[in-house]
């Protein structure tokens, strides 16, 4: 029990950080702003959602605690995704790992996890691309 207070408490001051940044964030001017502010709406989000679903985390981790299986498959994937990302580039090579992610360990269902990916990739295609005009040769720049 005491485990599961500390991450909520750590959740919360992670969250009250958030809202300072998206309060300093809001200073800023029009194009300074494109950034952090999306970044700590994010951010909110993601931290009222792990209060949330704490308890749910907890039960899983009780049972996943006497293997190192789920943090090997975390490093992995992990790395999986970024050599993905550095050799098709950040739309694809994000849509085809979500594609395979979802088809192959979640058992999702091959037309849902079709229309996710596709989503992914072309909410990735319009940030990178559209909104904040990078190069399409992007993730190759970050290697030289």
């Amino acid at each position: 029990m005491k485990a599961k207070s500390n991450e909520i408490i750590f959740t919360a001051l992670v969250l009250i950080f958030c809202l300072i940044y998206l309060l300093m964030s809001l200073k800023l001017g029009p194009n300074a702003r494109l950034i952090p502010m999306p970044l700590a709406l994010l951010s909110l989000a993601l931290c009222v959602l792990l209060i949330i679903n704490t308890q749910d985390i907890h039960k899983e981790d009780k049972e996943h605690a006497a293997n190192g299986k789920r943090e090997i498959n975390a490093i992995l994937s992990l790395g999986i995704l970024l050599m993905m990302v550095g050799f098709i580039g950040p739309a694809i090579g994000c849509g085809l790992f979500i594609f395979l992610y979802l088809t192959l360990k979640q058992r999702m269902l091959v037309i849902k996890a079709l229309s996710i990916s596709v989503v992914t990739s072309f909410m990735i295609y319009l940030i990178l691309y559209r909104f904040l005009q990078l190069s399409p040769d992007f993730p190759f720049q970050m290697l030289l």
